[in-house]
């Protein structure tokens, strides 16, 4: 389909979404809700000291999103989604003339899909999301059935419009994706056991070339409320058979007052490339790791947690290790306060470091509130330098009347070589017919498994 006709049909897609809206669709018995929120990021690098050229490596975006739910439409419950996102970036493109970054601005439109909700059979056509496998986009159609009350099947297929190495989801005419999923969910799901699978194939064509073909499996099992089994997999068969991204996680209870976590995972290059933190300079590379947890809570409002953790990359076989004890202090000075304070120590592939950080988090029915605070001593093995990084951190977040809501983040991350220091801030704005849940009154318990 040429471009400029998919824009057509984007376009009259969401003019009669919005039509929908603007002529009392909720009066005839549809269901409008959306979401309007606009955020900005800014980030500030310098370094101590540069051999000539800029010192400096800034970073600053300005984002938008616009995203509308029209459901009950009509007597068959027809369902029209858009997802409109807009973001510009201060210094995304490169001016080769003369040598600098420019403005640059991006328009996506993530979602723009039609949905048949049928009882037995349901269909759904546009761009949208394939989440049961695996988040995959496509620009097409998807036909599924309801095999039973708890078994759903349906296959999918159309033009790719976001390939792995892709931030964004765009049109791509030299691209196709097609696929075909399970999901199953017990017949009892609630607060204290669940169990939800999902399975897929999908097979994605490059040029004419199968670029990629993963089995894809997603399931978490909960037998208590502090119990539970997860799996994430994507498994690959092209050009041979590997798991590209795979993560297990298992939590069990010993007791009201003791339980503890193992979690296995393994990423390739382009997943380590995105996780990785802004002061790491290694090259990206496939990595593995392995870890456990175990947290002893001696009182209700008192919890003590050790942690560690062993990995391993395969492009150069540098390893890392990680062991920490962290102290939580729960709903202190009343319900709206928790205090966390830790020590660690992390063989970190070139350095050997030792660290320690001091957490503080306030939560009210209104506002969230938190205060970290991370100090490092890194001793390089090749050369014998040492570096003292600290990571400040400051956010907020702010609800107004269920339907506003505003959060700010502030970071400062500095040692002897550069100073990065960003700021994020957002507002968000939810509309339409459908229920608000109601925020909370005090703090919730708090716990990292």
């Amino acid at each position: 389909m040429p471009i400029k006709m998919l824009s057509k049909i984007s376009c009259l897609t969401v003019f009669c979404g919005l039509a929908l809206v603007l002529t009392g669709g909720t009066a005839s018995g549809s269901t409008v809700s959306g979401r309007i929120t606009i955020g900005t990021y800014d980030g500030i690098e310098t370094l101590a000291q540069s051999s000539g050229g800029s010192n400096s490596n800034d970073v600053s975006t300005f984002s938008g999103r616009f995203f509308l739910r029209v459901a009950d439409i009509g007597a068959n419950r027809f369902e029209f989604v858009s997802d409109i996102r807009d973001k510009n970036d201060l210094f995304g493109a490169l001016d080769s003339k003369n040598l600098q970054l420019v403005n640059a601005n991006t328009l996506q439109f993530r979602q723009l899909s039609g949905l048949y909700p049928g009882s037995v059979f349901f269909t759904e056509v546009g761009r949208f999301p394939v989440l049961p496998a695996g988040a995959v986009y496509t620009d097409g159609a998807l036909q599924g059935a309801h095999l039973s009350k708890n078994l759903s099947w349906a296959a999918f297929g159309g033009l790719d419009p976001k390939l792995p190495e892709q931030t964004f989801v765009q049109f791509n005419s030299n691209a196709e994706v097609f696929g075909t999923y399970f999901t199953y969910i017990s017949p009892r799901q609630d607060w204290d056991t669940s169990f939800v699978i999902d399975t897929a194939a999908v097979t994605d064509i490059v040029q004419s070339s199968t670029d990629r073909t993963y089995w894809y499996t997603s399931t978490i099992y909960q037998w208590n409320p502090r119990s539970r089994f997860s799996l994430l997999s994507y498994l690959d068969f092209v050009p041979n058979t590997y798991l590209q991204n795979g993560t297990v996680n298992y939590q069990q209870a010993l007791s009201p007052k003791c339980l503890f976590a193992l979690n296995l995972f393994t990423i390739g290059a382009l997943e380590y490339q995105r996780l990785q933190s802004v002061r790491e300079q290694l090259t990206s590379s496939p990595y593995q790791e392995a870890g456990g947890k175990f947290r002893f809570n001696p009182t209700p409002t008192w919890a003590l947690e050790v942690a560690t953790s062993s990995g391993f990359r395969s492009a150069d076989g540098l390893h890392r290790a990680e062991t920490s004890l962290t102290s939580d202090f729960l709903r202190v000075w009343g319900r709206h306060w928790d205090v966390s304070a830790g020590l660690g120590y992390r063989d970190n592939f070139a350095s050997i470091d030792d660290f320690g950080m001091a957490r503080l988090f306030y939560f009210s029915n209104l506002w969230e509130f938190g205060l970290d605070e991370q100090f490092e001593f890194e001793e390089y093995k090749n050369g014998g330098y040492t570096y003292h990084p600290l990571i400040s951190e400051i956010s907020a977040s702010r609800t107004f009347d269920n339907s506003l809501y505003g959060t700010f983040s502030y970071q400062d991350v500095r040692d002897e070589r550069v100073q990065i220091s960003t700021v994020f801030l957002k507002l968000s704005y939810r509309f339409g017919s459908k229920e608000v849940p109601p925020v909370r009154d005090g703090a919730p318990p708090r716990g990292r498994l």
